[in-house]
Formats: C-alpha cells, sequence, structure tokens
C-alpha cells in the first residue's frame, strides 16, 4: 500500500509542477540559476522528442515496453523476490509513468520544463522514471532476481 501511495505522490507532484510551469513560463519566458534552466516545452514525441512525428509508433513501442516492465516484476513477484526495492522501482516508474501518460491523454504532448546545461528538456515524471530504472537495474546486478 506504501507503494501504491508513493506511486500516486510522484504522478501528483508531477502533475502539479507541470500545471505551475506552465503558468510561470508563458510566451518564452525562462528562468534561469546557474545551469539550470526552467521553461515551458510541449513534447508530443518520446524522451527528447523521438518519435513525435510517429505517434502510431510511439504508442506501440510504449505498450510493448509497458508489457515487459509487468512481465518483469510479476516474474519477481511470483519467484517471491519482490523486495522492497524491487518495489520501491517499481513505484517510482509507475508513478511517473502515470504522470506522463496523464499529460499525454489529456493534452497529446508531455510538458517538459527542466534542462540542465545543454541536456534535453525533462520533467519530474522523467526523473522518477530514471530512478525506477536504476533502482531496478543496481538491484538486478546486486541483490539477484532473475527477471524476464
Amino acid at each position: 500500500m506504501k507503494y501504491l501511495l508513493i506511486a500516486s505522490a510522484i504522478a501528483t507532484g508531477d502533475q502539479l509542477t507541470k500545471r505551475y510551469a506552465e503558468r510561470r513560463f508563458k510566451n518564452g519566458n525562462k528562468a534561469k540559476i546557474g545551469k539550470l534552466r526552467l521553461q515551458n516545452v510541449s513534447n508530443s514525441g518520446a524522451a527528447m522528442g523521438l518519435l513525435a512525428d510517429k505517434p502510431r509508433l510511439l504508442a506501440a513501442l510504449t505498450a510493448f515496453s509497458s508489457l515487459q516492465v509487468f512481465a518483469n516484476y510479476y516474474k519477481l513477484y511470483k519467484d517471491g523476490k519482490l523486495d522492497d526495492t524491487y518495489k520501491l522501482s517499481a513505484a517510482c516508474l509507475f508513478g511517473g509513468a502515470a504522470g506522463n501518460i496523464i499529460d499525454r491523454a489529456r493534452r497529446g504532448y508531455v510538458t517538459d520544463f527542466i534542462q540542465v546545461g545543454n541536456s534535453p528538456v525533462f520533467n519530474i515524471a522523467d526523473i522518477f522514471v530514471t530512478i525506477g530504472l536504476i533502482l531496478f537495474m543496481v538491484q538486478r546486478v546486486f541483490g539477484g532476481g532473475r527477471v524476464v
């Protein structure tokens, strides 16, 4: 139950920060603090705008990768290896994914607003998806737990 609350908090926090960025950084307004830049960018593609012009392919790849993630976690659950680290990684992944899925369902694009140096522009959901993947891989390598 606590991991469901974590995922919900991530998705909610993501949505709140995106709404703030949309209101605060209208009409090309930006804020810069050292190498950190805040701005409002609409991303109709995947990470870094990939596949923006191929929505059906993006949807198919998203569905396939989501099924693969679910299969991995189900296998861990079935084998009795779904420990707290895997559960936290799943909460981060699913909370972040939910934040971006909400945007795509409501608007057809994802709001990105954070840029560090010359990096692509990203959002809070992207950060948690990345954290979730890193936790999963670290646990996979150092904690055991065979996956599909």
